[in-house]
């Protein structure tokens, strides 16, 4: 690297004991826990999903949100979890904050947004699917086959990251003479051109706004409300004829997602409006209180909470996962038995 891209490194933030203690508890603690957990749950979910004998489409668009949301939460385990416990008490190792750290930064956060904003579209996607099998069941023959189903997917993951392709050039990484360690580290820099009143204005604020939480909120918000408002009256239709009601247990499932998600991802939409009016208040002393400090923590554990519950969710509002849970977890344990019985017969036909 040439001398003229050495500089000393910036001052960097002075964060007092108390917040590294909270910061480690939420996010090296509490988060860590959930992203073990939810990696574990998105997998089985998915093997569970993948074997179902009768594809659907609400089986194959939550395969693609448990994929999306075990991406998001490995970038979050590098994002948030691995640099609380460094800085807590070094348990990940020396050069983390100051070597690994920084260079994974290019990558990770642009990754943590494309995962995110997937993870909303397929939502959304998936209450429309059921919204039309439910609401108007002899127009879900023609609008939600797999086929369909999976262009919708495909196109969800394509423009999601299409759309944060700036992100990745955001991001600069510099050596730098950090004073306080004597020695050369990385530093994250942005790039002069993200800074522009141009971009900045229309696609971090307008555009990410729109893509991420309005529209998304909105869709949901209505659709949701209308899938319930008809889930009722069959039940009231059916009661009248039969004297039973019946629950649609998927569609109970798909909305407990949709409440979780919107009850996950509304404090993050207020904290990003938060973020956005330090950067039109020029004395915006609030961000570097306490309480804003742990509400910031708060709201990105939800984000990695929303993205670890699902499985919760389809175990105990989904009949029919439970069912074929079951059966997977039956069937591999006869394949250990089978494996185990055919491999004592052969050892007895070796011995005769």
């Amino acid at each position: 690297m040439n001398n003229s891209s050495l500089f000393l490194c910036r001052n960097a933030t002075v964060i007092s004991e108390r917040k590294l203690a909270t910061m480690f508890y939420i996010h090296a603690v509490l988060a860590f826990g959930f992203i073990i957990f939810g990696l574990c749950g998105n997998l089985l979910a998915f093997i569970v999903l993948w074997r179902e004998k009768q594809k659907t489409t609400t089986s194959l668009t939550l395969r693609a949100l448990a994929v999306s949301d075990s991406i998001y939460l490995v970038c979050s385990l590098i994002f948030l979890s691995l640099p609380s416990m460094e800085k807590y008490n070094g348990q990940v190792g020396d050069s983390f904050l100051t070597d690994t750290y920084p260079q994974l930064m290019p990558f990770v956060k642009p990754m943590l947004y494309i995962s995110q904003q997937i993870s909303s579209w397929l939502v959304v996607l998936v209450t429309l699917d059921r919204f039309i099998v439910v609401c108007y069941p002899l127009k879900s023959f023609t609008y939600c086959t797999l086929n369909k189903a999976k262009k919708h997917i495909a196109a969800v993951y394509i423009v999601s990251v299409l759309y944060n392709i700036p992100r990745f050039f955001e991001l600069d990484i510099k050596q730098c003479y950090n004073i306080k360690l004597d020695k050369f580290v990385h530093e994250v820099h942005n790039y002069p051109w993200s800074y522009s009143t141009a971009y900045w204005i229309i696609y971090q604020i307008v555009l990410y706004f729109l893509t991420m939480y309005i529209v998304p909120m909105v869709v949901l918000g209505f659709v949701n409300t209308k899938l319930i408002i008809s889930l009722r009256a069959a039940n009231r239709q059916r009661a009248q004829i039969t004297g039973k009601e019946h629950d649609d247990n998927i569609s109970i499932m798909l909305v407990v997602v949709v409440f979780v998600f919107i009850a996950c991802q509304t404090p993050d939409f207020l904290l990003q409006i938060f973020y956005f009016m330090t950067v039109v208040l020029s004395d915006a002393t609030f961000v570097y209180e306490f309480n804003f400090f742990v509400y910031y923590l708060i709201t990105a554990f939800l984000l990695v909470f929303n993205c670890s519950i699902n499985f919760i969710i389809y175990c105990i509002c989904g009949k029919k996962f439970r069912k074929m849970m079951f059966k997977t977890i039956q069937c591999q344990r006869q394949g250990h038995g089978d494996k185990s019985e055919s491999s004592h017969s052969h050892m007895r036909d070796s011995k005769c």
